[in-house]
């Protein structure tokens, strides 16, 4: 087992991403959460939208870029361009991707519910 002197943030996980620094903490975040999310969609029967909210979830596109990549088998794509250029709420997803993508600026839990729902009946 590997022990760190340490231990990582997630915000230095995010960081090492952003600078594409892999190592093994890095490494078993990502698996962690792609077994997560990969773990809830089969349970689900499917996903429709993927929201990144949260500090780093809204602020680290690399971290984006690599769980969508991760995720492709359920057709999960993002436009880099878009990706990268957040701002504010943004759907990022791919023209032709199945499932929407969107990244929410942080805030409260009922804020990103609203967020979520207003960004929803957009596509109604």
């Amino acid at each position: 087992a590997c022990v760190e002197e340490s231990p990582l943030s997630i915000s230095d996980l995010a960081a090492m991403a952003e600078n594409q620094v892999y190592g093994a903490a890095s490494r078993m975040f990502f698996d962690q959460l792609v077994r997560e999310i990969g773990g809830q969609i089969t349970l689900l029967g499917g996903l429709d939208i993927l929201v990144f909210t949260g500090r780093w979830g809204f602020k680290s596109h690399a971290l984006r870029s690599i769980l969508a990549a991760r995720l492709r088998l359920f057709r999960i794509a993002v436009d880099e361009g878009l990706n990268k250029s957040v701002q504010g709420p943004a759907d990022i997803a791919t023209a032709d991707g199945r499932v929407r993508v969107v990244v929410i600026p942080p805030a409260s839990l009922w804020q990103v519910a609203l967020e979520t729902a207003h960004m929803l009946s957009d596509d109604v």
